[in-house]
């Protein structure tokens, strides 16, 4: 009587390996879609420069008006929104 070894199939091994493969495959397509979005959403959106921050300036007697002008800049390529301004 012989006895019957009774393996693995062969073919399962490189199913669970194909499988693994492709599930890292798929988590690597999907994590660079996502860079590449956030990445085109960065490039796209508004963009504050404000070249001069600070101003100072010279004493003056009171009642005198003064007035400066800043210069604010959009760097990037949707429309930026001023909303709201507060003097410090």
């Amino acid at each position: 009587m012989k006895k019957q070894w009774r393996s693995r199939c062969s073919s399962e091994i490189p199913r669970q390996t194909k499988s693994v493969w492709l599930g890292i495959v798929l988590i690597l397509l999907f994590s660079s879609s996502l860079f590449s979005y956030a990445w085109a959403q960065d490039s796209m959106s508004p963009q504050i420069v404000i070249p001069e921050k600070n101003f100072q300036f010279e004493p003056v007697e009171q009642g005198q008006s003064i007035e400066h002008t800043f210069t604010v800049l959009n760097k990037g390529r949707e429309p930026l929104q001023i909303i709201k301004v507060k003097p410090g």
